[in-house]
């Protein structure tokens, strides 16, 4: 439950992770990025099923997701990006998060792949963009295809948690 403003549904059925967060350039979403990616992995151990949700599911859910591809699965950022807003067309992450999440990526070590993106086009980005070299530090992104591929491998679907 990645919402301020809405309680637990469910508490008896479920076993929830409250993020209280609102969708706005003034909260952070990286200060609960090491929380919510460890109850994901947790879940996926124990072979559970994961219910991410936020009010419209356009912008705090698909990030946390979006973040546990990148840090977990080993996803370049354009393309857990890309792959889940073709499965959520609704997405709409505002700039503050997409700069936090391009930060995730970076501090993994394996460069950026939102260089040249086209939703990675903004100032907080750019700022953060004068730091990065090309030549040494953009990941070249795999595409849609390929990471749906990686994703959903006859091995890989029986775990399926997403």
């Amino acid at each position: 439950n990645c919402t301020e403003e809405f309680e637990n549904k469910f508490p008896q059925q479920f076993v929830y992770l409250r993020v209280p967060l609102r969708d706005s350039e003034h909260d952070d979403i990286d200060i609960h990025f090491e929380s919510v990616l460890s109850f994901f992995t947790r879940v996926e151990q124990k072979r559970g099923k994961i219910i991410v949700h936020c009010d419209m599911g356009a912008a705090r859910a698909p990030a946390f997701i979006i973040a546990f591809l990148v840090a977990r699965k080993g996803i370049a950022l354009a393309d857990a990006y890309d792959f889940v807003c073709s499965m959520r067309p609704v997405t709409s992450i505002n700039y503050h998060f997409l700069n936090q999440l391009a930060k995730l990526e970076l501090s993994l070590g394996d460069g950026c792949s939102v260089l040249y993106h086209r939703d990675w086009q903004f100032f907080e980005f750019n700022n953060m963009k004068a730091d990065i070299d090309p030549k040494t530090d953009w990941r070249k992104p795999e595409g849609v295809l390929a990471t749906a591929s990686r994703l959903h491998t006859k091995e890989n679907d029986h775990d399926d948690h997403f």
